[in-house]
């Protein structure tokens, strides 16, 4: 499969002899060795490089995880690497705030930078934190480089015109795996039921990097535009299911404010920017970070296939472990979340307060009235083999003051396990906490 793409400004056409190949692996092996491999699974920052898009008239930045994100990815975009950054006065800032130790993590964090100085300076310290929050660094230099961080809205932009004016004449290559319409990818996958579909590759990356997993056929969906909308009315917010998180954040924030410091605490700038809801929803993880919120939510998914489309709630989506309400020849296209007047709170308990996994999460809404919670939804993942709705409990809340709630009640709709995150015991004890901390913010909320 022949891709074209710029790397670093120059147009680059190469053949893809295994579509499993990563960015990291492939750079690294053409001498481009500034991008460095510490992870394999986008958690350490190390490979980060930039990845520049034509879309609607204007150039596009995004920092992408090298290492979990197909070559074939890049067809028709830029990437700028360590290499390609030439920019005097951020390399001054790393040395005066001696922001660089060992130096293994600083291409990583030279480019989170370069993104920041182009597309995202942060305002204030917590915004500078959450730049780099994506980049870790083993030898605890993060003072230096959050102060770097801290002054990126005083360094120049980059110009992107020569990058505009090649995007616009490299005539990539066309790849029946690649659709470009939703029509060509629901015909795609009625012909292929067996292909593996990647969406933002956050996922399935690790399962090409850490379990060496291999696909006859992969569907990518990331050219297909319609997929990547967001539309609102009066009743709903609608989501395409390519919509990144880096793209819906914004606007889920702003129509639910509390929801903020959770959707915040998903992945990092890096993940966020690839990761898409449709992704999250798909795989059916139970510690997926959407499903408990959207859950709460009362969102529905919609499905569709060459024939059609239907909608689930999304609640009744996830079957079981491993196992959702999707037929083979279905794509997850749409999540419609109903715009209502149901107060929300989300939570997360995990070991690190940033980039990491669940062990436990909690969707909770409902309706107030004096002081006491009506129609509640108490949704959480972790606690089974699939994100599910906690019936007993909700029905042990409704209606009751918080005094007289048993919070108990909660082990008769869940048998959690025990693993690396938690065991049984802590998470059945978190999760009553969790719930209970949930309500009470309810309750104590301004109307």
């Amino acid at each position: 499969m022949d891709i074209a793409f710029l790397l670093n400004g120059q147009p680059v056409r190469t053949s893809v002899s295994d579509p499993h190949t990563t960015t990291l692996n492939w750079l690294r092996s053409q001498g481009h060795v500034g991008s460095k491999e510490g992870c394999g699974e986008g958690d350490c920052g190390a490979c980060t490089a930039v990845m520049a898009e034509w879309i609607e008239g204007q150039v596009v930045l995004s920092p992408v995880n090298t290492c979990i994100q197909l070559l074939m990815r890049l067809n028709g975009r830029a990437l700028i690497t360590i290499e390609g950054v030439k920019h005097t006065q951020l390399h001054e800032q790393l040395v005066e705030q001696h922001a660089s130790q060992c130096g293994f993590c600083t291409p990583g964090f030279v480019m989170s930078l370069y993104y920041g100085i182009n597309a995202a300076p942060p305002a204030n310290r917590q915004e500078a934190c959450d730049l780099i929050a994506g980049n870790l660094c083993r030898c605890t230099g993060y003072q230096g480089l959050i102060r770097v961080a801290m002054g990126l809205e005083t360094l120049p932009k980059q110009s992107f015109e020569s990058l505009r004016q090649g995007l616009l004449t490299l005539n990539a290559p066309t790849h029946e795996w690649h659709p470009k319409t939703l029509e060509e990818a629901l015909q795609l996958r009625a012909r292929h039921p067996d292909a593996q579909v990647v969406a933002g590759n956050t996922d399935v990356g690790l399962w090409i990097t850490k379990r060496q997993q291999r696909f006859e056929q992969v569907l990518m969906l990331h050219e297909v535009a319609s997929l990547a909308e967001i539309r609102q009315t009066p009743e709903r917010i609608e989501c395409g299911a390519m919509v990144t998180y880096a793209a819906a954040l914004p606007l889920l924030i702003q129509t639910w404010p509390q929801s903020e410091r959770y959707l915040k605490r998903i992945g990092s700038t890096q993940v966020r920017a690839a990761g898409t809801l449709g992704g999250n929803l798909a795989n059916g993880s139970p510690i997926g970070d959407m499903p408990p919120m959207l859950i709460a939510l009362q969102a529905q998914v919609v499905l569709a296939n060459a024939a059609g489309s239907r909608s689930v709630n999304l609640q009744n989506f996830f079957v079981e472990y491993g196992v959702q309400d999707l037929a083979s020849d279905e794509l997850l296209i749409r999540i419609d979340i109903p715009k209502t007047d149901r107060r929300l709170h989300c939570a997360k308990l995990s070991k690190r307060a940033d980039q990491d996994i669940s062990a436990v999460s909690l969707g909770l809404s409902g309706r107030v009235q004096d002081g006491r919670l009506l129609d509640p939804i108490v949704a959480m993942g972790g606690m089974a083999g699939i994100p599910k709705r906690a019936h007993h409990l909700e029905q042990e809340i409704n209606g009751k003051p918080l005094e007289h709630i048993d919070f108990s009640v909660l082990a008769q709709d869940f048998q959690p396990l025990s693993d690396a995150r938690a065991s049984a015991e802590y998470r059945m004890k978190a999760a009553q906490g969790m719930v209970k901390r949930g309500l009470m913010d309810l309750l104590e909320r301004p109307a």
